[in-house]
């Protein structure tokens, strides 16, 4: 508690000296000790220090001694850890991991970010599965995820298919000059000149 006071407070070095007696000492559990260092994660977090981050993330998963929820919750941590950190491949390997542990379909933001980790590492037939997961799970469409099933049709030269969800992108952000630009393009293709 004392670790997490420090914390709130931007007294990140002050903070980890609690959580080092935690570790270093003989009467407290091995929850706790794991508990401790998923803590460190966050201090080294809070400093931007995402290396030590993703070490200290790694160590509290590897006791093995934090529920799954937690783990759940560090190893999707770690998924956007890796991809900031220019690591795709070890991004989309956490993130099936992770998705093999939910207990039931997640909402549409985690296969949001695994279409996104596919487009990145231009495997877009599966970028397109997951987005199109990602919308069907939201009622309203959100603009960066269509950008990203966009970006799959575009590099794909499906014109036929991406028009028509330019043509909704557009009456539903018609301040995205992108999306305006796109669908001009796509009028041109189909010599329909008039439309643009």
């Amino acid at each position: 508690e004392k670790a997490q006071e420090l914390m709130g407070e931007e007294k990140f070095d002050e903070a980890m000296q609690p959580l080092q007696t935690i570790l270093d000492g003989d009467k407290f559990k091995p929850y706790e000790k794991a508990v401790a260092i998923q803590t460190m994660g966050y201090i080294y977090a809070g400093k931007e220090d995402y290396e030590a981050t993703i070490g200290a993330f790694e160590r509290a998963i590897a006791t093995g001694d934090l529920p799954p929820r937690v783990v759940s919750d560090l190893t999707y941590g770690l998924v956007q850890l890796h991809l900031a950190k220019e690591r795709p491949r070890k991004s989309l390997q956490l993130m099936d991991q992770w998705f093999a542990a939910q207990e039931k379909e997640p909402g549409g933001e985690p296969f949001a970010l695994k279409a996104q980790i596919h487009l990145i590492l231009d495997e877009l037939r599966p970028a397109e599965q997951a987005i199109k997961k990602a919308l069907l799970k939201e009622e309203k469409p959100k603009q960066q995820w269509t950008r990203i099933l966009l970006s799959v049709l575009l590099q794909e030269e499906r014109y036929d298919e991406a028009r028509p969800i330019l043509e909704d992108a557009v009456q539903i952000w018609p301040g995205v000059k992108a999306f305006w630009e796109q669908l001009t393009a796509i009028y041109y293709h189909f010599d329909e000149e008039d439309l643009a």
